[in-house]
């Protein structure tokens, strides 16, 4: 009972780490389609984190985040959380206050947003 025990949180623990696309291979999209890429600092995703505490009483779960844009204009940012619900949260509201010719999506635990060109590079 044990070992089956311990081989099905083996494969679990395997589905979580492999199973969602992360930031990286987002990003690595975005450079291949001739995008600039660039990582918020520090910084920025503290404000965003404190936003996501303060504002709308989540944990602060964002743990990276990049903006990219391309020389016809294109651009779209990304935000990695680590909390489904702050990810729901950033989700909806993003979503209530795009602007005209922006999308937004989910990718894992990403939430892309920005012109639909770019957002549809960015999840290839």
């Amino acid at each position: 009972m044990k070992k089956i025990l311990a081989f099905a949180l083996c494969m679990l623990l395997m589905f979580c780490l492999c199973g969602c696309g992360d930031i990286q291979s987002v990003k690595e999209n975005l450079t291949k389609a001739g995008y600039e890429v660039n990582d918020m600092d520090e910084s920025r995703l503290t404000s965003l984190n404190n936003d996501v505490k303060y504002t709308y009483n989540g944990k602060g779960s964002i743990i990276s985040g990049f903006y990219a844009t391309n020389d016809e204009g294109q651009s779209v940012i990304g935000v990695e959380f680590t909390d489904n619900n702050d990810m729901t949260v950033m989700y909806k509201q993003l979503k209530s206050e795009l602007e005209d010719g922006w999308i937004i999506d989910i990718k894992g635990k990403i939430v892309i947003y920005g012109t639909e060109k770019a957002v549809k590079t960015a999840l290839k």
